[in-house]
Parts: structure tokens; C-alpha cells; sequence
């Protein structure tokens, strides 16, 4: 429970019951239980803004693993050690660290982690198109595991992922992407792997004046690239900082970019109806005015909210970037491709953009709701399709991880539940199959007091029957 409650991000709660679950661990002497858990309460803690706290925790972590042979968890350690290095400007300590958690991840056969430090080893490549490379070669791997990112890293890769995009140009980003996915997953660890340490400083030959102070490091993003997240869990970071409640000063004016977004060229009365249904036209005048200056001063120099022809509209100034857009372009992409071989890993490409519902985490009107059932419709689609063709080329496993995530997405789809009944019983597994049924049966009847169509009824009993 601390762990999960660690990936979704509910670091308060993951310290709580991990602290309780390490103690319990010592209290029985399991060792191997209380390292494990040690990690779980670090990483919470470090994510909490206690680097400090953190590291003890997980050299302890550290030592009890090595003693026991425990690798799973020394490369887990080892790996929170990386990113609070890299966070506290510890290059080398972090590359160096990383780079022995991702040698025992992958001699493990965990692809799951295995994706996750490559991610973290791009981040810290100073060639953008190495790095580049490396998040398309993670990215082809979780899709191929079926594991999304967790809420918890989500903000860590949208940055590292603004960071490419800004210093590739599109043609060597595409290049660079290409490349990546073309990786086998131990030319990617080799790769990974070689990512370069910082050479130690030469010492300036000595001057009479004194010296000047080094530069700031400056992050590769633009200052006033502005990424904005409405699948899943929604935020907006200006220059890759999360914008708070103070940012925003209410939650209005959140709401106002993430319609203008949506519905770009909204006249005043369309934003008013939609933000303030029940205000009076005095009351808009005033409540709208108020509400854009806070966005203006939100955002700052990153977006122009102008207003043209009568309606609003919203101009990047230097980058936007817009999970939404980018999940749409995606999809589109996807159905360019029709059947071909090349669809599957367009399709793949499309679901992982997909987080979540649109602003289903946001207090925001009902003007959301058809846009976010639009968006749902759309993902399913993609999810259908990508399912059809793995079927079609008898990739069994594969499509059963997909039929999942459309179970997930739509309990009640049935055709979700007979493609995994189908795959279940190509792979072998006729009483999985059997009894994926059963749960559509109850799950139908509790519901909607139904039973399943006559075409799963069927199938059901051909599975049953068959020898």
C-alpha cells in the first residue's frame, strides 16, 4: 500500500504506511521485507523535498541488500540515490549510480525499471540526440510490457521530453526517435550504459583580477515554454515548474486556458456561458476581465491571449506544449496507416499518450464533458484498432495487454471482454478465458441487471465445450 501510494503520488500517505511496514518487517526480523520497504519510504521522502532524510534510508537499504543478495532492491536503492544526486546537481555521482541500477535491472529481466532508468539516464545525456534516442527506446519498451508511467514520474518525463524538443529541431527529433525505437533492448542498455560522465573542470591558470563566477547552467527548455496536462493528472508548468494555487490565485483562471485550449475562438458570451452560466451580463463583464488578467499573469510571456474577430484565442510565444494535441496528432497519424505493418507501433505510440480522462482530476464545468467523451471514444478506437491488428498477426500475449486496458477503460464494452477471452484461450489459458466470462456475467448483472450479448454467450460456450 506505501509503495502504490508512493507511484500515485500521495507521498504523505506512502510515508504513513511505509514507516508502519517497516516496522513491522524488523519487528518480525524479516530483513529482506524491511530493505524493500526501506526504498518505498526514501523515495516518498525525497519526493516530499527531504533529499536528506531520504539518503540515509536508502544506504541502509543499500547495505542489508548487499549482505542478503538481495539485487532487486540494491537497483532500486540505487536508483533513488541516482535521481536525488541528480537533483542536488550531483552529475557523476547520479550518471554513475543510475548507471549500476540499470546493469542489475536488466540482468534481471525487470523491463518495467529497466524502462524507467533509461528514461533517467536520457535526461542526464548532454547529447540531445542520444537522449532523444533513449526515451524513444523506453518508451517502445513500456509499451511492449504494457506498463504506462506512474503518476509519480510523469512531470519527470514531460520535461525530459520538453528538453529534447527543444533543443532538436523536428527533422532530427523525428530522426533521433526513429532510431530509438529501431533499438533492441540491449543495444538501448548498451547505450544507456555509455552515457557520458562530465569531465572534471581544468583549473583556470591564475590572474591577477579575480575570478568571475561560472555561469548558471541553463536548462535547455526556453524559460517560457509552457506544457500543459489535461489526460490524467492535469497541471501546467511554466518553464518545467509546476503553477500552484498561489500561481493561479483561483481556480478560474486554470479553467479559462484549459478552455481556450479546447475551444479555441470562443467569443466572450460562449466562455461566459460556459465558466459562469448563471452570471448576469454585468457580472461576466467583470468576472471575465478579472479572470484573464490572473491568466495572463499566470502564464506570463509563454502564451498571447488575444483577442481577434470578435472571439479569443491563445498564441504561443515560445513553445506550448499540449498533451491533448499531441494525442490527437498521434491517433491521426495512426489511422493514416490503415493496416499496414507500420500501424502497430503507431497505434502503440497513440495509447501512450493517452493518460487519462480529459481533466477528469479538475473541478471544472460541464462544458468538459462532451469533449472528454470525445476523447474517450477516440482513445477506444485506438485501442480496438491496435488490438485487431495484433490479433490479425497473432500476437497473442500483446493484444491481451491491450483488451485489458480496454476492460480498464470500459468495463462494460464486451467486445473488450471476448477479444480477452479469445486471446486467453489462443495462449492456452482456457480457463482464464472461462472465467474472464464469469466476470462480465456478474459485473453486467450488478450494473445494468443484464445479462451478456448472445454473440460472448456463444463464444462462451464453444470455450466450455471445447476439448
Amino acid at each position: 500500500m506505501g509503495f502504490t501510494a508512493w507511484l500515485e503520488g500521495d507521498h504523505a500517505r506512502a510515508i504513513e504506511l511505509s514507516t508502519d511496514a517497516v516496522r513491522r518487517f524488523r519487528e518480525l526480523g524479516d530483513e529482506e521485507g524491511a530493505a524493500g520497504t526501506l526504498v518505498d519510504l526514501a523515495a516518498a521522502t525525497y519526493r516530499r523535498g527531504d533529499p536528506d532524510g531520504a539518503r540515509p534510508l536508502l544506504r541502509q537499504s543499500v547495505a542489508v541488500a548487499e549482505r542478503l543478495g538481495f539485487k532487486e532492491v540494491t537497483a532500486w536503492a540505487k536508483e533513488q540515490l541516482g535521481l536525488i544526486a541528480a537533483a542536488c546537481g550531483e552529475r557523476a555521482e547520479a550518471v554513475t549510480l543510475l548507471r549500476q541500477s540499470l546493469a542489475v535491472h536488466h540482468e534481471l529481466g525487470d523491463r518495467w525499471r529497466t524502462a524507467t532508468v533509461l528514461e533517467e539516464l536520457a535526461g542526464l545525456d548532454t547529447d540531445a540526440h542520444a537522449g532523444a534516442r533513449l526515451l524513444a527506446a523506453a518508451a517502445r519498451l513500456r509499451a511492449a510490457v504494457g506498463t504506462p508511467l506512474p503518476p509519480s514520474e510523469v512531470a519527470d518525463q514531460d520535461r525530459r521530453m520538453l528538453a529534447v524538443r527543444a533543443a532538436l529541431g523536428p527533422a532530427e527529433l523525428r530522426r533521433a526517435t526513429a532510431e530509438g525505437r529501431a533499438l533492441s533492448l540491449d543495444q538501448a542498455v548498451a547505450a544507456a550504459l555509455a552515457v557520458p560522465l562530465p569531465q572534471p573542470a581544468r583549473p583556470e591558470p591564475a590572474r591577477p583580477e579575480p575570478a568571475r563566477p561560472e555561469p548558471a547552467r541553463r536548462d535547455p527548455v526556453s524559460p517560457a515554454a509552457l506544457a500543459v496536462h489535461a489526460l490524467g493528472r492535469s497541471r501546467v508548468e511554466l518553464a518545467g515548474r509546476p503553477l500552484g494555487p498561489d500561481d493561479w490565485t483561483y481556480a478560474k483562471p486554470r479553467e479559462l486556458l484549459y478552455h481556450l485550449l479546447t475551444r479555441p475562438g470562443s467569443t466572450k458570451a460562449e466562455i461566459g456561458l460556459a465558466l459562469w452560466p448563471e452570471a448576469s451580463r454585468a457580472e461576466l463583464r467583470n468576472s471575465f476581465h478579472t479572470c484573464l488578467k490572473y491568466l495572463r499573469r499566470a502564464v506570463g510571456s509563454a502564451v498571447s491571449v488575444r483577442y481577434t474577430g470578435g472571439a479569443y484565442h491563445l498564441e504561443p510565444v515560445s513553445g506550448l506544449h499540449y498533451d491533448v494535441e499531441e494525442f490527437r496528432t498521434a491517433a491521426a497519424a495512426a489511422r493514416s496507416h490503415d493496416a499496414t505493418p507500420a500501424a502497430v507501433e503507431a497505434l502503440t505510440e497513440a495509447a501512450a499518450r493517452y493518460r487519462g480522462d480529459f481533466l477528469g482530476d479538475a473541478p471544472v464545468g460541464a462544458w468538459a464533458e462532451e469533449y472528454r467523451d470525445e476523447l474517450r471514444r477516440e482513445y477506444e478506437q485506438v485501442l480496438r484498432n491496435l488490438a485487431g491488428l495484433l490479433v490479425r498477426e497473432r500476437r497473442f500475449l500483446a493484444a491481451a495487454d491491450v483488451f485489458t486496458r480496454l476492460v480498464a477503460h470500459d468495463p462494460l464494452l464486451e467486445a473488450a471482454h471476448r477479444g480477452l477471452m479469445r486471446c486467453h484461450a489462443a495462449l492456452g489459458n482456457r480457463g482464464r478465458a472461462l472465467r474472464q466470462y464469469q466476470e462480465l456475467v456478474r459485473l453486467l448483472d450488478a450494473q445494468l441487471g443484464a445479462a451478456p450479448a448472445a454473440e460472448t454467450r456463444q463464444l462462451y460456450t464453444r470455450l466450455r465445450e471445447a476439448a
